[in-house]
């Protein structure tokens, strides 16, 4: 399973005394898809916003053929189908492009409970400036200071196009200096124990049950260490 360490923090009392100041940050929420539509719409009715950019991942671009859907959420897709870090990558340059000060992203099987999203928006606003991540669970729901993201870079797309790609970038992200940050008091649950894509396509289960013993390999090989017990500050390479 992927680890990573974030410093925690907690939020306002009153969101309306902080909300205001949510509209001074530039900002966007992406969604990846690839499958579970029926998980999809329940995560967008949670997120309560329409400032939000569906990544259409699937097979048959379910959702960018869908007028309809289109006609009330923005929807982008890849030439091609992307991969977990190819599709994180995808939103680093569409976010630098609107010149965006953060994102955020959230799993298509996660649901925000409450006015959690309001919240996690407000709270960002009280984080020390050298932050570079932000999660509530885990990074169910997230949030990404493109300032730290612009220094770190891109996702390592070629070693970890799947499993382990968090615990690299983050890795990363705090060997740079900023801090990945538990945002305490917003509440997101990530139906089935998450995962539902991969649950959800039995090629895929498969290839990735059969994968990630080789994912680890490479971390190891990357940091000189598992999760939590890296040796190296500089990556080897191949």
């Amino acid at each position: 399973m992927d680890t990573y360490r974030p410093a925690r923090r907690r939020g306002p009392a009153n969101i309306a005394d902080h909300w205001i100041r949510a509209d001074i940050l530039k900002w966007r929420l992406f969604i990846p898809f690839v499958n579970r539509r029926d998980l999809l719409e329940r995560a967008l009715r949670s997120a309560s916003t329409r400032e939000v950019i569906v990544i259409d991942n699937s097979e048959c671009r379910e959702l960018y053929g869908d007028e309809n859907f289109r006609a009330e959420y923005e929807v982008l897709c890849a030439s091609v189908p992307l991969s977990f870090s190819q599709t994180m990558n995808y939103m680093i340059g569409i976010a630098d492009s609107l010149s965006l000060d953060i994102y955020l992203f959230m799993h298509n099987d996660a649901e925000i409970v409450g006015d959690g999203f309001e919240r996690f928006l407000c709270l960002i606003q009280e984080l020390p400036s050298n932050w570079g991540a932000a999660f509530t669970n885990f990074d169910t729901l997230a949030a990404f200071n493109m300032a730290a993201v612009r220094q770190v870079g891109l996702w390592d797309w070629v070693r970890f196009p799947q499993y382990f790609a968090e615990t690299d970038y983050y890795h990363r992200m705090r060997l740079s200096g900023f801090e990945t940050i538990w945002v305490d008091d917003v509440d997101v649950i990530h139906h089935n124990e998450g995962s539902n894509t991969i649950k959800s396509d039995k090629v895929r289960m498969h290839v990735e049950n059969m994968l990630s013993k080789t994912y680890l390999k490479m971390y190891v090989h990357k940091w000189g260490g598992k999760p939590e017990s890296e040796r190296f500050i500089e990556p080897r390479m191949f």
